[in-house]
């Protein structure tokens, strides 16, 4: 039968409630506050080995005295921040990112635009699931941002150290048109095709009555 290949967020559910949204999402000034700070510093540890396993952050000279000497000339780094999340299933979640609004392009012009579908094409592929039966599935690109590899020469900082981008990081001003432009070559090569005017659906024929959407 058909296949339909559903996105992740249509049948997601969540811990946090609107009471509990402030307990569940605290600050990072917060987080490192409560009862539970040695959770919430567990999970920055993670997230900071994780980026730097991805060459999202990959820091100069983390034991150097003056890190203010280590910024090449002409350059002005940028910097980061943190979200903390509790996951539907009580795991903590501690997400560092770069503060890309704040970020000095050197005079640089960037592409920063990604598609996304369209409310109506999504609810068109619900309805068609739901009336034809077909199969569905749900998906999620972890570390999605940091996967595609970093076009420009840029310095941040993380806990006064200074830092750079081998591969591309959460909230860059860029990083989702990268993303965008890596993901669209990775399925097209696995024989999807993007739609005309829904750049983000993608469709692969298997036979005449066996197919999958990507939305």
């Amino acid at each position: 039968s058909p296949i339909c290949l559903t996105p992740p967020w249509t049948a997601r559910s969540w811990a946090c409630t609107a009471k509990a949204k402030t307990s569940c999402n605290p600050t990072w000034g917060k987080a490192r506050k409560r009862e539970d700070a040695d959770k919430w510093l567990l999970a920055d540890e993670k997230e900071k080995k994780k980026l730097a396993e991805f060459g999202s952050v990959v820091f100069i000279n983390p034991d150097a005295e003056d890190q203010h000497a280590l910024i090449p000339p002409g350059y002005r780094p940028g910097h980061t921040g943190r979200k903390c999340h509790i996951k539907e299933d009580g795991t903590y979640k501690v997400r560092i990112y770069e503060l890309g609004n704040l970020e000095d392009l050197q005079g640089q012009t960037l592409d920063t635009f990604a598609p996304t579908a369209s409310q109506k094409a999504i609810w068109l592929i619900f309805a068609l699931a739901l009336l034809l039966g077909l199969k569905q599935r749900q998906y999620d690109i972890g570390s999605a941002f940091c996967a595609e590899k970093c076009p420009r020469e840029k310095y941040f900082w993380v806990d006064g150290k200074l830092a750079t981008s081998k591969n591309q990081f959460y909230g860059s001003k860029d990083a989702p048109a990268i993303f965008n432009k890596g993901y669209v070559k990775h399925v097209e090569e696995a024989g999807y095709n993007q739609t005309r005017n829904e750049k983000g659906v993608f469709v692969k024929l298997i036979s005449a009555i066996l197919f999958i959407w990507i939305v």
